[in-house]
């Protein structure tokens, strides 16, 4: 749990405990989707692969997001791929072929969270912005199976990731009006007297 605080204010968010459930849970692949692809913009995903350090991934584009089967979970819950699509069709499909195979993914565990102003509520409040975020554990198919043990884990993390991602939306949006403010009163032509 500290570790998912302490993330918002690492250079890489969240590189830590992204490092650290990948060691924990014997993991090949860590993700935590902080933006999802959209046409108007490339998602924002935090990658942790086994042996390497974490980095924002560049290959998860909006066509990836479009073909997996493993996204728009109900929020707060913590499922497993083979919940949501059987082994047959997930190997059948375009999206196993393309990015899970070649990386070596038969196993996720994951959830689906909305970091809003009310970090308790699934429904964003006037002035609050929703943050969509995936968070997903991966193992390969030689592995042992994701445990009830390892599912209580993430429900004990879900609700700190939720808040810690809001608060570091927050500083973000703060960040971004500072530069507008600043950069709006650098272009216009203004003298100033400051008389102490």
């Amino acid at each position: 749990v500290r570790l998912v605080y302490h993330g918002s204010t690492e250079s890489v968010p969240w590189q830590s405990l992204l490092t650290e459930i990948g060691r924990l849970l014997e993991a090949n692949w860590v993700t935590l989707v902080l933006r999802r692809p959209s046409m108007e913009r490339y998602g924002l995903v935090l990658v942790w692969k086994q042996g390497y350090q974490v980095r924002i991934a560049t290959n998860y584009n909006q066509y990836a997001y479009a073909i997996d089967p493993f996204v728009n979970l109900p929020p707060d819950k913590v499922l497993s791929l083979d919940e949501v699509i059987s082994d047959a069709a997930l190997k059948s499909g375009e999206f196993y072929k393309q990015f899970l195979e070649p990386a070596d993914i038969a196993q996720m565990l994951g959830f689906d969270f909305h970091a809003t102003g009310n970090p308790s509520s699934h429904v964003s409040t006037p002035g609050s912005e929703t943050v969509e975020c995936h968070f997903r554990v991966c193992r390969s198919g030689s592995q042992a199976r994701f445990s009830a043990a390892d599912r209580d884990l993430f429900k004990i993390l879900l609700p700190h990731l939720k808040l810690a991602v809001h608060l570091h939306s927050q500083g973000d949006v703060l960040e971004t009006e500072r530069e507008l403010y600043a950069g709006t009163v650098d272009r216009m032509q203004v003298g100033m007297v400051i008389l102490n």
